[in-house]
């Protein structure tokens, strides 16, 4: 009787058997999550990158600023009070009415910031509305891509609606 199993010795390893195929599915199914995840992520990543760009794009036409001239703006401001700080420092030395006039400047350069920044806030719906825009868009290519359909002809054309 050397190989040959007899009835009772199938259906007794029949369990074990059946642990074994439901362990192997299970393990094909985290690695398939496993996959699907990293796919999303590099989705979500680019979809991120995106609409930085599209936001810092959209802030800085909202307030008629190109990104250097925006810097160089900043980069003014920080010599401006690191001016007055070495100003504040020597204190010995310190002229009243041209530290009056610096502080004036200052004020001003900061009021002009705190009206781009609300200038901005105001703007936050669009801002909102182009992100839904993207995330939506960004879902429909996703499931459209794992179905394997094709795009309508409008979409493929790359018009958004």
């Amino acid at each position: 009787m050397g190989t040959h199993q007899t009835l009772g010795q199938r259906l007794r390893s029949l369990p074990w058997q059946f642990f074994i195929a439901i362990l192997n599915a299970t393990s094909i199914l985290v690695i398939m999550a496993c996959i699907l995840v990293l796919l999303t992520l590099s989705r979500v990543d680019g979809i991120a990158t995106s609409l930085a760009e599209t936001v810092s794009g959209t802030a800085m036409e909202t307030l008629n600023v190109t990104p250097e001239g925006f810097q160089a703006r900043l980069d003014r401001l920080e010599e401006k009070m690191d001016r007055l700080s070495g100003q504040l420092q020597q204190s010995d030395d310190i002229k009243v009415a041209g530290l009056k006039s610096e502080l004036e400047d200052l004020n001003v350069s900061l009021g002009k910031i705190s009206s781009a920044v609300e200038t901005v806030i105001a703007s936050a719906p669009d801002l909102q509305k182009t992100a839904f825009q993207q995330a939506g868009q960004m879902v429909t290519d996703v499931l459209l891509d794992f179905a394997g359909c094709e795009r309508p002809a409008h979409e493929a054309e790359g018009s958004v609606r």
